[in-house]
């Protein structure tokens, strides 16, 4: 990840299906998650991270959602 910054990850539910519980993880501790939230619509989950150091990083990044049929 370049040094200094911001990137935001998105999880799509298959169609017919919302999204009812997510989260995230990566695996280097100067990259930061600043927001783990669901899509307004229920449509998914995003996830956004930043690098707020003067280098670039190596991370893995996940991202998790949890999409049901939801009536």
């Amino acid at each position: 990840m370049a040094k200094t910054t911001l990137s935001t990850l998105q999880l799509t539910c298959p169609a017919g299906k919302r999204i009812v519980a997510g989260g995230g993880s990566n695996s280097n501790a100067l990259v930061q998650i600043t927001s783990s939230y669901p899509a307004s619509d229920g449509s998914g989950w995003f996830l956004t991270v930043v690098n707020q150091t003067n280098q670039s990083q190596t991370t893995t990044l996940r991202i998790e959602g949890f999409c049901a049929f939801v009536q």
